[in-house]
């Protein structure tokens, strides 16, 4: 195996060049410009890496296209957009291509505090076998996007100062999207924010072998977005989802969770919670599809729409349903961190514990990235009891604006349903599901 300790475009060229499996291209600190990176096929890893985890080398853009066998650590991608140049262009694309990991990156748009001005994060297609690691998304349009792939691993990595979603799923077969976490989006007038978002707008074929946890969504200084939006099944739908372990925390937004079109669906452990005054519901939300399991969440509220079948409810806490319930939180209408939103025996707990954790959340989520991390873990195992990913955890940012140092967007409204007993089952009512078409100009 070899090492190219490179310090230009030249060398960095000439490095991929001449690299085979095994080998490592160490970058020292410097703007590389644009990388293209096609048609590089390789028997095993190829590492391209900042020689410094504090002054990363930089790309304006990154494009890998029909390779195999690469792994991007420690570098930083991004740019501020040009005049004229469209908010969904990408800072970095990944098209076409099977074993590509990034680990503790940073992929940003301008870092002007204003994500209203910037381009989209990471783009990956048609590939397989892909692993998004520890890596830090911000001012950005949207934070990560992919679209018909298959085996891919989203895991520990931070979205913020973002306007639209942080991840967005289109065509899927098989996505694990464990650890991560969401906070201070500045969506504007008209868009539609998720923190996790899935569609299948003019796709053909459904998803699948979809695996959402311990992901952990907090408003911060930012507008409340909406939380895991499952949407747009086409007739195909969504089959073998796990939604577990999550903590959403968001105002002046309806949708914690919210699944349409799902088969075989289980959402466990789960919190979905909004201040008490705010004047929306942060519910959990079925509006078609059969075989759901609901169990052990705690939510403002939880909705069952006409034409579910096979619903199976037990042991959740629905806060419209029994307010009480919310004075045991320990500080739900100004929480400074996850545990303020922990209880015993309902929704989300830090991940590895059964009870509130005595754990300060900034040691749980802010430790330093490791870097022989190759492989992340599947986190389908039992309620509160989830996998690590071994020596990944999200990077501590830079502190970030006030919410009234960027901008405010207006509220939108809908209408809710009133619910009945058992489980909040709807029927024979009128009910608008909040969505709007904003897959239009994706590039």
């Amino acid at each position: 195996m070899t090492t190219f300790n490179v310090s230009n475009t030249t060398q960095f060229n000439a490095a991929l060049a001449s690299a085979k499996g095994g080998d490592s291209i160490i970058l020292a600190a410097g703007n590389y410009g644009s990388a293209y990176l096609q048609n590089k096929n390789f028997s095993s890893n190829v590492t391209i890496k900042s020689a410094s985890s504090t002054n990363k080398a930089h790309f304006d853009y990154v494009l890998v296209n029909n390779s195999s066998n690469m792994r991007f650590e420690g570098l930083d991608v991004g740019h501020a957009l040009a005049p004229g140049e469209a908010d969904y262009n990408y800072m970095m694309r990944v098209q076409s291509s099977t074993g590509i990991k990034m680990v503790g990156m940073s992929i940003h748009g301008s870092l002007d505090n204003n994500p209203a001005n910037d381009g989209c994060g990471l783009y990956v297609t048609g590939s397989s076998n892909v692993q998004l690691m520890g890596t830090q998304f911000r001012d950005l349009y949207r934070g990560s996007y992919f679209e018909k792939d298959t085996n891919v691993t989203v895991s520990a990595n931070n979205y913020q100062m973002i306007r639209m979603d942080g991840i967005n799923v289109g065509k899927i077969d098989g996505i694990v999207i464990d650890k991560n976490v969401f906070s201070n989006f500045h969506p504007i007038a008209g868009d539609h924010a998720d923190a996790i978002q899935f569609w299948q707008v003019n796709q053909t074929d459904g998803s699948s072998n979809i695996t959402i946890t311990n992901n952990t969504v907090m408003q911060g200084a930012g507008t409340g977005t909406q939380g895991i939006f499952i949407s747009d099944p086409n007739a195909v739908g969504y089959k073998n989802v796990l939604i577990q372990n999550n903590l959403l925390y968001g105002n002046d937004q309806y949708h914690g969770i919210s699944v349409a079109g799902g088969h075989g669906v289980q959402i466990i452990g789960n919190s979905v919670l909004s201040n008490s005054t705010d004047g929306k519901v942060y519910w959990i939300q079925l509006t078609a599809g059969d075989n759901f399991t609901v169990k052990d969440n705690i939510s403002d509220k939880i909705m069952v729409m006409p034409g579910v079948t096979g619903v199976a409810l037990s042991h959740n806490v629905d806060l419209s349903q029994t307010p009480s319930m919310a004075s045991q939180i320990p500080n739900l209408n100004a929480p400074q961190s996850p545990t303020d939103l922990i209880i015993a025996n309902y929704g989300y707990h830090v991940p590895g514990t059964t009870s509130v954790s005595s754990t300060p959340v900034s040691t749980v989520l802010s430790a330093d990235l490791g870097s022989s991390t190759n492989t992340a873990t599947s986190a389908q195992t039992v309620k509160t009891s989830v996998a690590d990913v071994s020596g990944v955890a999200t990077q501590v940012s830079e502190p970030l604006p006030t919410y009234s140092q960027v901008f405010s967007a207006p509220a939108t409204t809908t209408n809710t349903s009133t619910a009945s007993s058992g489980g909040q089952v709807y029927g024979g009512h009128s009910f608008h599901s909040l969505h709007f078409d904003h897959f239009t100009a994706m590039a």
